[in-house]
């Protein structure tokens, strides 16, 4: 279970597929299955309107 501790950190890279700088707004929580849901602001092409976007991840696995 993630710690609500104010000197919690972890650096996990979601994505690398944005296709502009212009991303982020992130809000993130935990669901009952341990599992981690992001949701972000983010640019699917460039010059173009942005979408809001999701991705469920395991805090467990470390994406490379």
């Amino acid at each position: 279970m993630l710690s609500p501790s104010p000197t919690f950190h972890i650096t996990q890279i979601l994505r690398k597929d944005g296709a502009a700088w212009d991303l982020g707004y992130v809000r993130t929580a935990q669901r009952p299955d341990g599992r981690i849901v992001t949701v972000y602001y983010f640019p699917e092409e460039q010059f173009t309107e942005r979408i809001i976007a999701a991705t469920i991840w395991d805090p467990g696995v470390r994406k490379k």
